[in-house]
């Protein structure tokens, strides 16, 4: 159903399509779904509200916060990832990541994934929801830029491939 609505929504009037692309688009590309990448971590705050400057695609310097610290392992790989949050919305939470994917299979500059929260304070990070930022279909948009620390060490075959 997801997967569905995305594809719906990048023939809307509010696509981030360059003008004339919505004609052409003939759907978005995915992993299949995999169960085992819907993980559930318990964060550390150890630097929760440490300010964050991450550059966007035009150069552009955006202002976020850090939220948490994921410590999260799939397949017996180990790796944390940094959520961030901007300075006035303490309820978005951003995770912006790369993967071995990235580049080849998923989009250059990397992938986004939105986070719920999960039981006993836990977040639940399902990377099946994975998306491209809309910087990915068009360059009349800015995205801001995956930060070095969060790049995962193995391919997150989940969520949204590159646009083509």
């Amino acid at each position: 159903m997801h997967r569905i609505g995305e594809n719906e929504f990048m023939q809307s009037a509010d696509s981030p399509l360059a003008e004339g692309d919505v004609e052409a688009f003939t759907g978005l590309s995915f992993f299949p779904p995999d169960s085992t990448f819907r993980l559930v971590v318990r964060p550390d705050f150890r630097d929760a509200g440490k300010p964050a400057t991450l550059l966007d695609t035009k150069g552009k310097e955006r202002s976020y916060v850090v939220h948490a610290r994921l410590p999260l392992a799939h397949d017996g790989t180990a790796f944390t990832l940094t959520v961030y949050r901007t300075p006035e919305d303490d309820q978005h939470l951003f995770l912006p990541f790369q993967d071995a994917t990235t580049g080849e299979e998923s989009y250059d500059v990397g992938r986004y994934v939105e986070l719920e929260p999960g039981p006993d304070g836990t977040l639940v990070v399902d990377f099946n929801y994975a998306y491209n930022p809309y910087c990915a279909y068009s360059d009349r948009w800015a995205c801001p830029l995956v930060p070095e620390e969060n790049r995962a060490p193995l391919p997150i075959r989940a969520g949204e491939k590159k646009y083509h």
